[in-house]
């Protein structure tokens, strides 16, 4: 009487357990394999938004500069750049280039200078996949322990992963799938009430400032999450600052190396005009909503939100 029935029955409590750890395994093996299943590349698309990156790792990495004028000349023209005095430098927020260039660095001394495709490989694995894949396992985790419900904590993982865009950006070296995952990171970590508050503000400061300094339009997300955590737990400030600094630290040095200025960003210096007007009069590339984007953004088939994952309407009924 009073003891724990599964006590009794010891095959019980172990079957139990290799069945849940089994099926943990089985989703982050899922979850791995459809990250690098496929990686489609076609070079004649030039698509600026990831290979302006990787022409920063390579001028990294290969010159140790931040200047794209060589690399530019070898490769050919690419855009989503700024111009500013007299050289080209990538527009992009510069974290993800920086990731891409660690990989580089540990493999460049073994394999010499790498071709466009080999490089760029490179940086989709190391620079974009692994670290968006080690935001999914501390989602997973931080969901898990929330919400004590190990189903709903599952299910909310895989379909963050499959249901989204996500899984379709992390196999571009671009931003758009850390600009995803980092905030939602911050947010379980925020509301969760459970233990160690000082050291998870200390991790959603640092996810905070990894999205905002890899997509700098992610600030429109993080900006009202850092709120929600400084409402929640005022006397933790010091630890959300202290996790976020490292990295606005290194930003910092980068737009100062590229801009002559901590503070100045390469949308002030955008060499394509038609760029030029679409961050015109705006913070961070972030400008006033317009009901007609809202519309095209949510709903359309081209780039609807919820037309490509509609399941994200379940937050309003969450709400």
């Amino acid at each position: 009487r009073g003891a724990d029935p599964a006590s009794a029955f010891p095959i019980v409590t172990k079957t139990a357990t290799f069945v849940g750890h089994t099926r943990e395994a089985a989703l982050c093996a899922s979850i791995v394999v459809a990250v690098f299943v496929a990686s489609p590349l076609h070079l004649p698309l030039n698509n600026p938004n990831e290979g302006v990156r990787v022409y920063t790792v390579k001028a990294l990495v290969e010159q140790h500069l931040v200047v794209l004028d060589d690399v530019q000349r070898a490769w050919g023209f690419i855009d989503d750049k700024s111009a500013y005095e007299g050289h080209v430098y990538s527009s992009k927020a510069p974290l993800l280039s920086l990731l891409g260039a660690a990989a580089y660095v540990v493999v460049h001394p073994f394999t010499g200078d790498l071709s466009r495709p080999t490089l760029t490989r490179l940086c989709r694995g190391f620079g974009d996949a692994l670290p968006c894949l080690a935001l999914a396992f501390v989602l997973w985790r931080a969901l898990r322990r929330r919400i004590h419900d190990v189903v709903v904590a599952d299910v909310v993982t895989v379909a963050t992963i499959f249901g989204t865009g996500a899984l379709a950006s992390i196999n571009v070296f671009a931003s758009h799938a850390i600009a995803l995952l980092a905030p939602a990171v911050a947010t379980v970590l925020v509301v969760d009430d459970t233990r160690d508050v000082r050291a998870r503000y200390a991790v959603a400061g640092f996810a905070l400032s990894l999205a905002v300094g890899s997509e700098y339009p992610s600030f429109a997300a993080c900006a009202p999450i850092a709120a929600l955590a400084l409402w929640r737990r005022p006397r933790c400030a010091p630890w959300l600052v202290a996790g976020a600094l490292p990295l606005v630290v290194v930003v910092a040095v980068a737009h100062t190396a590229m801009f002559g200025a901590p503070w100045r960003t390469g949308y002030s210096f955008l060499e394509n005009r038609g760029y030029q007007a679409l961050v015109a009069g705006t913070f961070f590339g972030i400008g006033a909503p317009h009901v007609d984007v809202l519309a095209r953004v949510l709903f359309t088939p081209e780039i609807g939100l919820f037309f490509f994952s509609p399941f994200l309407l379940a937050a309003f009924v969450g709400f």
